[in-house]
């Protein structure tokens, strides 16, 4: 996409490799709360009604799409940031005591037959987000992009990529204290 935002400066820049460095480490993190995961346990729930660990997963994947897609159809924006919204979106994010309605197109269906497959179009996906970001010379906070839960500059978009795989990865821990896994785990260890 070709944009006539503002030559990006040294802040800019400052600011885009903390982003970076934000993906980086929330898929880290997702990665690694999913290694552990066997796969006779990747599909237990902890409660009826509730997402097991590969649709926690796919649902990722899914978000990381849409986002991406959103990301590369960002519009120029004269709108001074909002830096409000900023602290809002750290404080709803990461906050697993408010649950969010998942957007129809991101909630898992089945799209995977493994977590291992998941993990690779996790990583894949997210490795092009981090490349895309990387490459772009441009003052984020210059463009808007549209997402299910309303308009966010460019910077906040990404930064709610780098939050969305953080909030799952508590979901998936919560999932793994759960009676349920703990008894398949237990399980498993009796056998």
């Amino acid at each position: 996409m070709t944009m006539s935002a503002p030559p990006q400066s040294a802040i800019d820049r400052e600011a885009n490799q903390a982003l970076l460095a934000e993906l980086r480490r929330s898929c880290d993190r997702f990665l690694k709360v999913l290694k552990d995961v066997p796969e006779n346990r990747e599909k237990i729930r902890a409660t009826e009604g509730t997402w097991s660990i590969l649709d926690c997963a796919e649902h990722v994947c899914l978000g990381e799409e849409l986002m991406f897609a959103a990301l590369k159809k960002r519009r120029p924006t004269d709108a001074p940031p909002d830096m409000k919204k900023d602290a809002v979106i750290h404080k709803i994010a990461l906050d697993r005591s408010r649950k969010a309605a998942s957007p129809e197109q991101a909630k898992p269906i089945g799209r995977y037959a493994s977590l291992s497959e998941v993990v690779e179009v996790f990583r894949s996906s997210r490795q092009r987000t981090i490349d895309y970001v990387d490459g772009l010379n441009e003052n984020l906070r210059s463009s808007t992009c549209v997402h299910p839960f309303g308009v966010f500059d460019s910077y906040q978009l990404v930064e709610i990529m780098a939050l969305h795989s953080e909030r799952h990865a508590l979901q998936i821990e919560g999932i793994k204290n759960s009676i349920a896994y703990k008894a398949a785990s237990q399980q498993q260890a009796m056998h």
